[in-house]
């Protein structure tokens, strides 16, 4: 009995030992015929003590390779939370996903198994060596951005290697970025043009830093860094708000807007409309008065949005931080008026998702055309013509809609027109639109158009009459607009439709150069430098477009500059010459802009670390 049970006991940890082999793909123990494809192994039972033979057995075991889901990783375009969380380091997934199909080398697949898939390829570079590829600038610095506008600038991709390099994806950490590479290989000392557009949230004030990896082939990739300050022209505070606990006695709640750069702006509305005051005249500062009733009847949303005329800060937030109930925390409350179509129409609600069935029914019943909804004072021609749904605004015109109602900041269809494109814009003007109107900031659809639509559409408005001198309450004309915030097919469309070049703003006293200097498109100075305006201009901080190139950490637009006869040494009211503002930069082409600027310019009054040497000296 005794020789029985050691047989029994050998037995037992060879099957335990089979079976682990078995689970972890290595070569069973006890010799069996060669298979194909192994059948799947049956759901293991519940165990229960193990023997003594299988203890240790279980600890020298390796662990089990993990299994890939097939859905870990969604595709980009899915939801937003999850889509950005998977590319938030290209680099590293890489490496993962190769790790992930790839056993370790102890558990290596035979010649067979990797014929039939089962293991993935190994990369054709080593991880570990420089990048074939470099930069120029090193960082995408956009400079000063305005929140919800996309900027979009290029860059050189220079191939360092001694082969050609073929760009084999790009990918952005951050659905606001979007890179475009050219396709085909570039060669050996070549370079590349990349354009890289970020657009920034609705949160200002605040300095953004995302990156764009590219992939290559047979070589390791490479990571761009893009970043951009989001300037606050208007501040909300505060922009969070604590809803009154149950029971309490509700204080006075107030938001308050105010603008940064003096400029008017009026508040249009604020979805959902929870603020009892809300203005009529435009102004530098406004203090609102929130509405906690109305609050909770439209469902206790956390968000609360303020919209304004100000196209520099069309959009602000704020957060409701809601009270906890005595009994524990409270959900959201069911909205006791229909939040999801507060202030709207069925009308304007159907064109708004382009539903023409609807919006036929619903003029056939004798639907309003021109009603306004409340949260903005918009019509539904309005809605129709920002979506460029030519045949709902036909629809709509058909039924008697008047193109020339103005919303809460004093703007019709012909804006909305503006900002989709010509085709829209041309159909209101043939119906109607009147092309000339200005707003509550003496803004035109023409300065509207040269900031935030297409060449075309400038064109169109110009062929039409569109007065090119006019400039807005803050004194931007519309080849500022352009050159700061548009298109270089705006820029050159108003050139040659003899736009001024000498016009400088209210707020700061920017030329057109000056302002494409400071914000605007590389290809925008080309244009306005190639133009002849005066070089020497300078703004109400005495600074000429150099120095704004420099702060803007565009070394391209600081070499245009100098090569078209811009004085290096000119200073502004800080004493600061062009060499001092680059010194001062913490990020963008510093080092570039230095290499640049140093063998041309006076001794400098920042040192190498961007501080005033007189701090330096007495820290």
């Amino acid at each position: 009995m005794r020789f029985d049970r050691s047989c029994l006991g050998f037995r037992t940890a060879a099957i335990a030992a089979s079976c682990i082999a078995f689970a972890l793909g290595l070569p069973a123990l006890a010799a069996a015929p060669a298979q194909d494809k192994p059948a799947a192994p049956t759901k293991p039972a519940v165990p229960t003590k193990p023997a003594a033979a299988e203890q240790p057995a279980k600890q020298a075991a390796p662990a089990k390779p993990a299994q890939r889901p097939t859905n870990t990783l969604p595709a980009r375009g899915g939801a937003t939370g999850t889509a950005d969380a998977t590319t938030v380091s290209d680099d590293g997934r890489l490496q993962a996903d190769t790790a992930a199909k790839a056993p370790p080398p102890s558990l290596a697949p035979t010649q067979d198994a990797a014929t039939r898939g089962g293991a993935a390829p190994a990369p054709t570079f080593d991880p570990n060596q420089p990048p074939a590829v470099e930069f120029e600038p090193p960082i995408a610095d956009m400079g000063e951005m305005i929140a919800g506008v996309a900027q979009t600038m290029t860059v050189k991709i220079r191939n360092i290697s001694k082969e050609p390099i073929r760009i084999t994806k790009a990918i952005a950490n951050c659905g606001c970025t979007t890179p475009s590479w050219p396709k085909d290989p570039i060669a050996p000392g070549a370079t590349g043009d990349i354009e890289v557009s970020m657009k920034p949230g609705e949160k200002a004030g605040i300095r953004m830093s995302k990156q764009v990896t590219f992939q290559f082939e047979n070589h390791p990739p490479a990571t761009l860094k893009v970043e951009g300050d989001v300037i606050a022209f208007v501040t909300i505070a505060p922009d969070m708000l604590n809803e009154p606990a149950e029971g309490a006695a509700s204080e006075k709640t107030e938001v308050v807007l105010e603008s940064t750069d003096g400029a008017a702006f009026l508040v249009t509305s604020v979805a959902p409309p929870v603020i009892k005051n809300l203005p009529t005249e435009p102004a530098t500062r406004h203090v609102l008065e929130f509405d906690w009733a109305t609050w909770r009847e439209t469902g206790r949303q956390m968000r609360v949005t303020f919209n304004t005329d100000n196209p520099k800060a069309a959009r602000l937030t704020t957060v409701v931080r809601r009270a906890l109930a005595k009994d524990g925390p409270s959900a959201p409350t069911a909205p006791t008026r229909a939040a999801a179509n507060l202030g709207t129409t069925d009308l304007i609600t159907a064109v708004r998702a382009g539903d023409l069935d609807k919006v036929s029914t619903l003029i056939a019943g004798g639907a309003n055309v021109n009603e306004l909804d409340n949260a903005g004072s918009r019509t539904a021609p309005y809605w129709a013509a920002r979506a460029g749904n030519m045949k709902a605004m036909q629809l709509l015109v058909d039924a008697g809609a008047d193109p020339n109602l103005v919303d809460r900041s004093g703007r019709t269809s012909v804006w909305a027109a503006v900002e989709f494109g010509v085709d829209a814009l041309r159909f209101i003007a043939d119906h109607g639109g009147d092309l000339s109107k200005r707003d509550t900031m003496k803004s035109t659809p023409l300065l509207w158009a040269a900031g935030f639509g297409s060449a075309e559409t400038v064109r169109f408005l110009l062929e039409k009459g569109a007065d090119i001198k006019t400039v807005d309450d803050n004194g931007w004309s519309a080849l500022i607009w352009a050159a700061g915030l548009g298109q270089p097919e705006s820029v050159k469309a108003l050139l040659d439709a003899g736009a001024a070049l000498d016009v400088a703003d209210k707020q700061t006293g920017d030329t057109p150069l000056l302002r494409a200097a400071r914000t605007g498109k590389v290809e925008n100075l080309k244009l306005i430098v190639d133009a002849k305006p005066d070089l020497t201009a300078r703004n109400k901080n005495k600074q000429t477009a150099l120095h704004l190139a420099a702060q803007s950490g565009v070394a391209e637009k600081v070499a245009i500059l100098l090569a078209s006869g811009v004085d290096p040494a000119a200073t502004d009211l800080r004493n600061w010459t062009a060499l001092d503002h680059a010194l001062a930069r913490t990020t963008g082409d510093k080092t570039k802009l230095i290499e640049i600027l140093k063998p041309v310019s006076p001794a400098p009054s920042v040192t190498e670390s961007g501080k005033a040497k007189d701090a330096a000296a007495n820290p």
